[in-house]
């Protein structure tokens, strides 16, 4: 109860929706826009933190078209494949790879399953250095490109498992050497 009468649903509602009540009993309207903004900003701040997780990640995302340019890409990716993100969107994903046929595949793959496709495949930077990696992508309707598929991608660097594995055969061939 507030000065000694009961409190009403609708005033409980507005308390609840986050806008205060004047003296009168009417809600007061400056209290109720402040009370919109505040979702938008948690909107905004929430949009903000997707992308950073997407830009920051530890592993390489790009999205790509259905003919395989480059829609979007984050900062490891960039680093990755050694050029800029503004020159890597819109160019095609083919300039990076080196092993053309590999990607032809996982496209026609991509375009005729509904599914995550996984291919291994030789990427090739800027500087002319091959990267072994795993390219997984899932088929996605882009909100942000008038619902055109896309096929976001992460791409797996494996570099140091490859380097591991050669380190490893290295070593079982000597055990095996001065066991014989």
């Amino acid at each position: 109860m507030k000065n000694g009468r009961k409190t009403t649903r609708k005033e409980k509602k507005e308390r609840r929706n986050g806008a205060k009540i004047d003296s009168n009993g009417r809600r007061d309207r400056a209290s109720s826009v402040r009370g919109l903004h505040q979702p938008k900003s948690e909107l905004e701040s929430a949009i903000q933190r997707f992308v950073d997780l997407y830009d920051f990640a530890p592993i390489a995302y790009v999205s790509f078209d259905r003919v395989g340019r480059i829609e979007e890409a984050n900062l490891v990716a960039s680093e990755l494949l050694s050029e800029p993100r503004d020159l890597l969107i819109g160019r095609p994903f083919a300039f990076y790879v080196a092993d053309l046929d590999s990607l032809l595949k996982h496209l026609l793959l991509c375009r005729t399953s509904q599914q995550e496709v996984k291919t291994e495949l030789l990427l090739k930077n800027k500087k002319g250095q091959q990267i072994p990696a795993v390219l997984l992508s899932t088929p996605v309707t882009s909100t942000t490109k008038n619902g055109a598929l896309l096929y976001q991608s992460a791409i797996i660097d494996l570099r140091a498992l490859k380097s591991a594995e050669a380190k490893l055969r290295t070593s079982e061939q000597r055990y095996k050497t001065l066991f014989d």
